[in-house]
C-alpha cells in the first residue's frame, strides 16, 4: 500500500494539484462497506461493450450494467498478470 499510495495517488495529487491524505484514500486491495468521503480512483472505459474479470469469470458490460452503479476494483491486472502481486 505505501508504494501504491507513492506513486499513483501522489502522482495524481501533483500531477493535478491537489492534497490527497493517507487517511482519507481507499486502501489498495482492500474492500469497505462504504466508499463515500475518501478518495479514490475512477475508471471510465474506452469503449462499450467491454469485458471485466468478476470473481475469477469474465463478463460482458454495457453502459446500462453501469448505469448509477458503484464498481470498487481492488486490484488491476488482465486476467493473468495482477498488478498488485496478489
Amino acid at each position: 500500500m505505501p508504494l501504491f499510495y507513492e506513486m499513483v495517488y501522489n502522482t495524481f495529487s501533483f500531477k493535478y494539484g491537489i492534497n490527497i491524505n493517507g487517511n482519507e484514500t481507499h486502501t489498495y486491495i482492500y474492500t469497505l462497506s462504504c466508499y463515500k468521503r475518501i478518495n479514490h480512483i475512477e475508471c471510465i472505459p474506452k469503449h462499450h461493450p467491454f469485458k471485466a474479470l468478476v470473481n475469477g469469470k469474465w463478463i460482458e458490460m454495457n453502459k446500462n450494467d453501469l448505469h448509477e452503479k458503484v464498481f470498487v476494483f481492488k486490484s488491476f491486472g488482465d486476467g493473468e498478470h495482477f498488478l498488485s502481486g496478489a
